[in-house]
C-alpha cells in the first residue's frame, strides 16, 4: 500500500475557538460538513465523519479513520479516507 501524505493551510476569518470546535466536535461537524459523525479528540479516538450515514458499513464515509495528535487550539491531526 502507498502511504501518501496530503498537508495544507488556510487562515480563516473566524476566532480560533469556533474553528477549533468547528473540527473537533461532533457537534461542530454536523453544523458544517456531514450529517453525522463519531469524533473523540484525543490521541486514537475515532474521527469518523459519515457522509452518507444510512449507506452500508464503509460506504458511509470515513469509518475507521482515526485522531493522530492532538494539542488544543494549535494542531489536530488524522488519518483520511474515502469509500
Amino acid at each position: 500500500m502507498d502511504s501518501k501524505q496530503l498537508a495544507g493551510n488556510i487562515l480563516l476569518p473566524a476566532p480560533l475557538e469556533s474553528v477549533w470546535n468547528a473540527w473537533t466536535t461532533e457537534c461542530g461537524i454536523r453544523s458544517f460538513f456531514a450529517p453525522d459523525c463519531l469524533v473523540v479528540p484525543e490521541p486514537n479516538g475515532p474521527f469518523e465523519i459519515f457522509f452518507r450515514p444510512d449507506a452500508a458499513y464503509g460506504e458511509r464515509g470515513t469509518e475507521g479513520c482515526r485522531v493522530m495528535a492532538v494539542m488544543p487550539y494549535q494542531l489536530l491531526s488524522f488519518s483520511w479516507n474515502f469509500p
